[in-house]
């Protein structure tokens, strides 16, 4: 990509060494990467893998209201009156409507916004249930490499099954408060078993007693995940201070418990098993649609939904289908590219490049090494640039999949650089092709407005086509 549109390829090794020096900004930079599962995202974690494996993980949960941030903040500033560092990743939900996120756990955070001992990170769920980002785990480690002596996680306000968290921290604190049905929450399964320690903020409000007192009886009906370990209940004012250093005592001694019997280390293995699992489930999810195809694929869920077929042998079907990339010269045999004119790819070939292109970067460059003309048969295809995979890519963020396809000789495609930010070959084509600019509105802008790739470069080029739009002075 041309110089001056957008942000270009991360250099990996040079972040890694600067985040073990203490930059910030590349610890910002590298969680960038991963949060937004860019190209580098793997490269970066095999990068900073060696560097974990001595941090104190700790997962705050609870349900929307009952003060988890301000609670984080008051353990944060426990654990730096003891000069240790401190890492903290605030989860806030997305809308599922929107898909913003008002990232506003950490403003409750503000008295350590400066401290270079604490490193703030607020992330979106990005529509991922269980009361915590995909993305989690990975930007975990990322501060644990960067050297806090302590990573503590505070999730979205959950239900009674967003338990998540119990699966990526050592100590899982559950917070309740006083009045809100808590107690009756926590009998529920789940809830009662991820506690490791259980909190009960807002310890100056009237029925904090009692919320103890239910939750004590409940903890007698049955042991935890821990039945060697008796979850302490601690009641806190977080906004005063209240039973601070008693709920980090208690998390102190869940620690040495887990050491002793040998349960901190055979949690953290079957928190790496559960990763594999979930990272090789998730790679052969991504291969198989795109293997498959979107048209062949929306063609069982139609026999499906019109009883020809039941879901579960669809699912036989779905993995009985083709592997890999079969080249057209596969595809003559197998005399699919009967009714194909000369010159032309099929359909289903170019649709399945189309949809790779949104979200899968190894199946796009696996396709074009296969078959090369896929390129700019998706373009011919598509009746129109929106079609293409460079728009696909576009559409899903994927600015690594749309540099690739330009660097392969995609034409460019003036919606996928407007949503990518890319001002200056937006202009360019304009200039050349002035008809483009009334292309591109007024569905066009609106479309780029809520653009997720192009940040703030999105931003200059939208100011650029609005611009545009409005008629000559004197007209």
């Amino acid at each position: 990509m041309p110089a001056g549109r957008g942000r270009g390829p991360a250099d990996v090794p040079a972040l890694v060494e600067r985040l073990r020096s203490g930059d910030r900004r590349a610890v910002a930079r590298l969680i960038s990467l991963v949060e937004d599962g860019a190209r580098e995202a793997s490269e970066v974690l095999r990068a900073v893998y060696p560097l974990t494996g001595h941090a104190v993980t700790i997962g705050a949960t609870g349900s929307p209201g009952v003060g988890k941030s301000t609670l984080v903040d008051a353990l944060v500033g426990r654990v730096r009156a003891e000069g240790r560092t401190v890492g903290v990743v605030a989860v806030d939900p997305t809308s599922p409507f929107s898909g913003g996120a008002l990232l506003g756990d950490r403003v409750r955070m503000q008295e350590h916004a400066l401290d270079p001992g604490v490193f703030i990170r607020s992330m979106a769920t990005r529509g991922h249930l269980g009361g915590l980002s995909l993305a989690v785990p990975e930007v975990m480690r990322v501060l644990e490499a960067a050297g806090f002596d302590l990573v503590l996680v505070e999730t979205v306000g959950v239900g009674q099954s967003e338990v998540e968290i119990a699966g990526q921290a050592d100590t899982t604190i559950v917070t309740l408060a006083p009045g809100m049905g808590d107690a009756i929450q926590a009998a529920k399964a789940g809830i009662l078993e991820v506690a490791d320690v259980f909190c009960v903020n807002k310890a100056d409000k009237e029925g904090a007693r009692d919320t103890a007192r239910d939750l004590r009886s409940m903890l007698e009906l049955g042991p935890g995940r821990d039945p060697d370990w008796a979850p302490p209940i601690v009641l806190t004012s977080a906004s005063t201070g209240q039973g601070i250093d008693e709920l980090w005592e208690a998390v102190g001694a869940h620690r040495e418990h887990l050491s002793a019997h040998g349960r901190l280390e055979s949690r953290r293995r079957a928190r790496l098993a559960g990763e594999i699992k979930s990272i090789a489930a998730e790679r052969l999810r991504s291969r198989l649609l795109g293997a498959v195809g979107a048209a062949r694929f929306e063609d069982l869920v139609a026999r499906v939904a019109g009883r020809e077929l039941d879901p579960y042998s669809a699912a036989d079907e779905l993995l009985g289908g083709p592997r890999g990339v079969r080249p057209c010269e596969q595809l003559r045999e197998e005399g699919l590219m009967s009714d194909v004119e000369p010159g032309r790819l099929p359909a289903v070939l170019v649709n399945e490049f189309v949809g790779a292109a949104h979200v899968d970067f190894d199946r796009v460059r696996e396709m074009l090494d296969a078959e090369p003309g896929l390129l700019n048969s998706a373009w011919d295809w598509g009746g129109g640039d929106w079609e293409t995979g460079l728009g696909g890519a576009s559409h899903m963020g994927r600015r690594d999949i749309a540099q690739y396809l330009m660097s392969r000789g995609a034409r460019v495609d003036v919606f996928a650089a407007a949503m990518l930010g890319w001002l200056d070959v937006v202009r360019s084509v304009i200039e050349a092709s002035p008809e483009t600019a009334r292309a591109l509105g007024p569905h066009g802008i609106p479309l780029i407005a809520h653009a997720k790739a192009g940040g703030d470069e999105a931003a200059s080029v939208l100011e650029y086509l609005s611009a545009l739009q409005q008629p000559a002075e004197g007209a």
